[in-house]
């Protein structure tokens, strides 16, 4: 009987595997498959459905709490085919991955319990390791004593971050200045991340949310208009400006990408590059050509890069010293200091005058200027606990040199402070 209801779990709709193979829910099989299917070919299709969702929900989504169910899974395979070994090793693995998880977040508390004071963060991730050391293990006497001993403090933690999201969401929408607007809002949206990782599903929390995605979009929408407005009057440089604040905005409080912000900047940048190609202007051409490619890769941006390439096979790059320059510069605006360090490179050894390769080398020291702000820059909103806007300016300058150990080092300790205070575990 029990063999029997481990083959319905095969047949349950495959993207709630993992939710069915934790319940005791009852479903409709298909017989047709029961009938005619081994107990090898069904091993092999429950086993191929749990790698997918080991995949997703433990190795991308990190939610451990789902290493029980898809254990489950692994050793259902087995009970339909005991000779199916990469079941045994994923069980293997999960095992060790559940073991070194408890031991990592009973370090956590263990470091953090006997502090009498406790940091904002230090509150933050002292609860949430006893609230994921009880998901993981449930069964957990010290993890069980912790969450009862804790209750007090989780339920005023909680109290005081929505007192807190309260008064910022109300100064939020007041908020008329672009720079202290975007940071209220990563402020404001981390925020939520950790009360709803504490305590899920409140109402108030989710009012708020609503608010400032409303406030966003509103904010968004303003450059998205301005870019359209300077892309059909034929202004690009105006139009990008738009757009990359835009988008912009949006990173600083997404992750999800706009499908309308990258229709514009493809436009924006294809629309150019023809201008460009038109004025026999190669080098920004080809700039904004690749940029519209990097963004699709449609036949026409293809075709035109192809043409640039061709039509500039003899070129004389002293010539187009200053478009060579400008291009720089936008790349240099954009705070690309990388790609505007390797544009110079590539071009450094085609000059003739001496001149043009001044030029070059003052480029080169803006880029080196330019990388060393984006750094402070990155330290400074490292300070301020902004962790991912600091991610973002350090992986700026590790991408301009791979020797710059200060920003590789701020980037790595950046990324663990991300991955601990996260809401992912």
């Amino acid at each position: 009987m029990q063999r029997k209801s481990k083959v319905h779990i095969i047949f349950i709709g495959l993207p709630l595997l993992v939710a069915a193979l934790s319940s005791c829910t009852t479903v409709r099989t298909n017989a047709f498959l029961i009938k005619d299917l081994s107990p090898e070919e069904k091993a092999a299709l429950l086993f191929d459905k749990t790698v997918e969702e080991y995949a997703e929900q433990i190795q991308k989504k990190q939610d451990y709490a789902k290493i029980k169910p898809v254990r489950t899974a692994f050793t259902d395979v087995l009970a339909l085919n005991p000779t199916f070994v990469e079941a045994d090793k994923y069980i293997a693995e999960l095992d060790h991955l559940k073991e070194t998880k408890i031991k990592e977040y009973k370090a956590v508390i263990a470091k953090l319990d006997p502090l009498e004071k406790k940091s904002d963060s230090q509150t933050y991730e002292y609860l949430l390791a006893i609230q994921r050391l009880k998901t993981i293990e449930p069964g957990d006497k010290d993890a069980s004593r912790l969450m009862k001993d804790t209750a007090e403090m989780r339920d005023a933690d909680i109290a005081l971050r929505i007192e807190r999201l309260g008064d910022l969401h109300a100064s939020i929408m007041e908020e008329k200045n672009q720079q202290v607007l975007l940071k209220n809002l990563r402020t404001a949206k981390a925020s939520i991340a950790q009360i709803e990782t504490l305590k899920p599903g409140v109402r108030e929390v989710r009012v708020i949310e609503d608010d400032l995605d409303m406030k966003m979009n509103d904010f968004v929408a303003q450059d998205i208009a301005i870019a359209e407005t300077k892309l059909a009057a034929k202004r690009y440089s105006e139009a990008e400006t738009a757009i990359l604040q835009a988008e912009k905005s949006l990173k600083s409080f997404t992750n999800e990408p706009s499908a309308r912000v990258a229709d514009l900047k493809y436009a924006i940048y294809y629309n150019w590059a023809v201008q460009y190609y038109e004025t026999k202007k190669w080098q920004s051409a080809g700039q904004r050509t690749n940029q519209a490619i990097a963004i699709r890769k449609t036949s026409e941006a293809v075709s035109l890069k192809n043409k640039i390439n061709k039509a500039a096979a003899q070129r004389d790059y002293d010539a187009e010293i200053g478009d060579i320059l400008a291009s720089i510069d936008s790349m240099l605006k954009q705070d690309d200091p990388a790609g505007a360090a390797t544009a110079i490179q590539a071009n450094l050894p085609r000059m003739q005058r001496q001149s043009s390769k001044n030029s070059l080398n003052d480029k080169l020291a803006e880029a080196q200027n330019l990388a060393a702000k984006i750094y402070k820059e990155g330290v400074d909103l490292y300070t301020d606990e902004d962790y991912a806007g600091s991610i973002r300016k350090f992986q700026i300058v590790v991408a301009f040199s791979k020797d710059y150990e200060q920003a590789q080092s701020y980037l790595s300790k950046a990324q663990a402070k991300t991955k601990a205070l996260s809401g992912a575990q």
